[in-house]
């Protein structure tokens, strides 16, 4: 769903971040966000890919409404 947004921030020289906010029942396990790493050609052409972070905040499971977050530095396959 965020495409668009993962292939301007590979594209980009400099830092960049992508902030992920969940405030569902069911928050992503890191194994879900390790896909962000597995990504397809960008097409045709001499493309130069760098990295940049994933900062996805989610609600812990339970009574209180305690915040964690999960950071992930993602640099494409070349």
């Amino acid at each position: 769903t965020n495409a668009t947004e993962i292939k301007k921030l590979i594209r980009y020289d400099g830092r960049a971040v992508l902030i992920l906010f969940d405030l569902s029942a069911s928050p992503f396990e890191r194994s879900d966000l390790e896909r962000y790493r597995d990504w397809q050609s960008l097409g045709r052409g001499n493309h130069r890919r760098s990295a940049f972070n994933v900062a996805y905040f989610h609600r812990k499971p339970g009574k209180h409404r305690v915040s964690e977050i999960i950071r992930l530095n993602v640099s494409p396959n070349r």
